[in-house]
C-alpha cells in the first residue's frame, strides 16, 4: 500500500465513484476540502484505494484482494498520526471483506443507516432571528462531541471551506449543524445539541438551516447515523430525509 501524492488526487476523486457508501468524505479529502490520507495498492497504477478522513472514517474503492485487507487491518490496530487515533472501516456489504476483517478477533461490526434527501420536502430558509452562523468569534464556544472538531482540522480550515449554524440561549451553546463532511457536490451534516437542550426543537431549527444554505450553494445534504440512534433518524426524517439502507461500520476495539 502507497500513499498518494496530492498530485495524484484527480484520480482518486474519479475513483471515488466506485465507492459503495456515501462519498462525500473521501471526496472531501480528494477535492482539497478536509484534510486526510489516499493509499493505492500502487501509486503508478492504482487499483484499489483507502481514503482515510480526519475524523477516522475510512473507506475504499476498487477491488478489494487480501494483502490489501490486511494492510487495513494493521492500520486498524495501529492507526497513524492525525486521524483521530482511529480507523472506523465503513464498507458495503461483502461477506468476504467481513471474513477478513471478523478473523482479526478485535474487529467489530456495527450497523449504520444511510439517508437520502427527499427534495420535495426541502425545508424552508427560517427567518430565525436566533440562529447564527458559526464564525471565528462563536467557533470556541460550540460545545459536544460532534462539533466542527470532530472532523476539521483546525476553526481556520472550517471557517474557510466549511460552514454551519449555531444557536445560544442566554450566553450558553444550545445547539449546532454544520458540514461534517464537504465536497462539490455533497453536505454531509453534522449536528449537536446540548443536553440542557434537548427536546426544544434547537436541533431542527440549526439542521432546516443547514439543509437551505446546501441547497442554495447547489449541493445536495446527506445523513448518517449509527442505527442505534433513534434521535438522529427522527431529525432526519423530520427534515425531509429518507432512510434508503444501512451498511456496516468497522471498528478496531482495544482487547
Amino acid at each position: 500500500m502507497e500513499l498518494l501524492k496530492k498530485s495524484d488526487y484527480p484520480l482518486a476523486a474519479e475513483m471515488a465513484k466506485q465507492v459503495a457508501v456515501d462519498t462525500v468524505y473521501p471526496l472531501s479529502i480528494a477535492e482539497g476540502f478536509q484534510s486526510g490520507e489516499i493509499f493505492a495498492d500502487s501509486a503508478e497504477h492504482p487499483h484499489t484505494l483507502l481514503y482515510w478522513h480526519t475524523c477516522g472514517f475510512g473507506f475504499t474503492a476498487g477491488e478489494l484482494h487480501e494483502d490489501f485487507v490486511r494492510e487495513i487491518v494493521g492500520f486498524m490496530r495501529n492507526p497513524r498520526p492525525n486521524h483521530r487515533g482511529r480507523l472506523a472501516l465503513e464498507a458495503g456489504t461483502d461477506e468476504h471483506l467481513e471474513q477478513l476483517l471478523l478473523a482479526d478477533g478485535h474487529i467489530r461490526k456495527q450497523e449504520q443507516h444511510m439517508f437520502s434527501f427527499a427534495e420535495k420536502k426541502q425545508a424552508e430558509i427560517l427567518a430565525d432571528t436566533e440562529i447564527e452562523p458559526i464564525t471565528a468569534e462563536n467557533y470556541d464556544q460550540l460545545a459536544g462531541r460532534i462539533t466542527p472538531r470532530f472532523s476539521w482540522d483546525s476553526a481556520a480550515q472550517f471557517l474557510q471551506n466549511g460552514f454551519g449554524f449555531c444557536v445560544f440561549r442566554e450566553g450558553k451553546f444550545a445547539a449546532c449543524a454544520f458540514s461534517a463532511g464537504i465536497s462539490h457536490a455533497y453536505v454531509d451534516i453534522g449536528v449537536e445539541t446540548a443536553e440542557a437542550f434537548r427536546g426544544m426543537g434547537y436541533g431542527r431549527r440549526v439542521v432546516s438551516c443547514m439543509i437551505a444554505e446546501s441547497l442554495r450553494r447547489g449541493q445536495i445534504p446527506v445523513w448518517q447515523c449509527h442505527v442505534s440512534n433513534e434521535a438522529s433518524k427522527r431529525l432526519a426524517q423530520s427534515q425531509g430525509f429518507a432512510l434508503r439502507g444501512t451498511h456496516p461500520l468497522y471498528v478496531y476495539e482495544n482487547p
